[in-house]
């Protein structure tokens, strides 16, 4: 008897060992968002609707600036809109843009860091500002970073430098904090690193010059950073891949094109390769015209603005150990589209590049349709196994016991 107790309470309490820490893996891949300018416009709401993660299926979002433009205000009016398009607990990550930057009343980057905190959770630098963070956070596979070239900020109530952000010389704390950034999160073995910013340097739309300064653009491109991110300019405009090397790009210009600089032209796309600078001032406020006809736009895969398919929606990705895949995700207007993928695997030169984008989308597709099934499946056996938790955590302490006053009365008969 005694044995066939201590057996049955053995088994079960192995079963209930392995059933009932469930823990949740580290996920092969994860997607993310991105825009900038949203303003308080229908289709300012119709891309929040569509962030929502339930839609986008992202891990998290990031808002490149220019928020609410004190269209609603105070500040907490324009959050709470947000939240209650995307969820109270979706990361919804911020970043200031001009608007903000110099904290005008109503419009002001402290309180929407206050109404809009990090959700992330292991955040370096000043959130809202110029931070970083690698995820996932266990065994990351990327590092974003969202810095504020050539925004000038108040004194404000944080412990932050007020005035003039400079990234433009070799010699600025700013512009070393993202070369270091960059270089350690290579040293750590992560693979993809994201560059994020609200003023814009390579464009074609109304926003001539380089805000952001040449020196910091040419700094992420030497560095071969996967993908730059900008908004401000009320456009869509994706760069081909982009690299400089001494011999016959020592540096990009924001006045001229050169094709040297150009590593790859389509949409199939090699890692370590160069970069991609993308512009998605798309987030619900007016648009701005793109110039075709700007010297510059050779150097551009994809464009749209208010005088060219004008289309309101976000950028969005989705990053894998080894590929990164991309498309712009519409919310309003237009039917505009564009997607690429960058990958390790060798480049199928078979194929024209319209036909490629098509593919992207179309395996993109698939993957998430995959993704899906796979998380049903890991939802229904985490669901069984949690329903099992209650039962057995009761009938073993009863087990127990019962061993416990079998062997109590087995030593007093002896």
């Amino acid at each position: 008897m005694i044995r066939w107790l201590f057996l049955t309470f053995l088994i079960t309490f192995v079963f209930w060992f392995l059933v009932t820490p469930i823990v949740k893996s580290e996920p092969d891949s994860f997607s993310f968002t991105f825009a900038g300018d949203y303003g308080n416009t229908f289709q300012t709401q119709a891309v929040l609707s569509s962030l929502n993660p339930r839609n986008s299926g992202a891990s998290f979002h990031l808002a490149l600036g220019d928020l609410s433009y004190g269209k609603l205000s105070p500040e907490e009016a324009w959050c709470d809109k947000v939240k209650q398009s995307v969820g109270d607990d979706f990361p919804f990550e911020i970043l200031a843009g001009n608007h903000e930057a110099n904290e005008p009343k109503g419009n002001n980057i402290d309180n929407f860091v206050k109404c809009l905190p990090d959700k992330i959770g292991n955040i370096q630098g000043f959130y809202g500002r110029e931070y970083y963070f690698d995820y996932p956070l266990a065994v990351p596979m990327a590092r974003f970073i969202l810095v504020s070239p050539g925004l000038t900020f108040g004194s404000g109530s944080g412990n932050y430098p007020s005035g003039f952000w400079n990234y433009n010389s070799e010699g600025s704390s700013h512009y070393q904090w993202v070369s270091k950034a960059i270089d350690e999160a290579r040293s750590q073995g992560i693979e993809w690193i994201v560059v994020g910013y609200h003023l814009v340097c390579l464009e074609t739309g109304e926003k001539k010059g380089c805000d952001a300064g040449e020196k910091f653009m040419n700094l992420l491109a030497e560095k071969k950073v996967d993908l730059v991110l900008q908004a401000h300019d009320h456009t869509y405009q994706r760069t081909k891949q982009l690299s400089t090397n001494p011999s016959d790009c020592p540096l990009l210009s924001t006045s001229s094109y050169n094709s040297r600089c150009v590593a790859d032209a389509d949409d199939d796309l090699v890692k370590g390769a160069g970069t991609v600078f993308l512009t998605v001032g798309t987030g619900g406020y007016w648009l701005y015209n793109v110039d075709r006809q700007d010297p510059k736009a050779a150097y551009f895969a994809a464009m749209m603005g208010a005088n060219a398919n004008p289309t309101w929606g976000f950028g969005k990705a989705t990053i894998r150990e080894d590929s990164l895949t991309y498309s712009f995700v519409r919310a309003a207007g237009g039917d505009f589209k564009d997607a690429f993928t960058i990958s390790q695997e060798e480049k199928d030169l078979s194929a024209p590049s319209s036909q490629k984008g098509e593919e992207i989308i179309a395996k993109e597709k698939s993957k998430e349709e995959t993704n899906k099934s796979d998380e049903a499946i890991k939802a229904d056996e985490v669901s069984l196994a949690n329903s099992l938790k209650p039962l057995l955590n009761l009938f073993i302490p009863i087990l127990g016991l019962i061993v416990l006053i079998w062997l109590s009365k087995k030593k007093e008969k002896l």
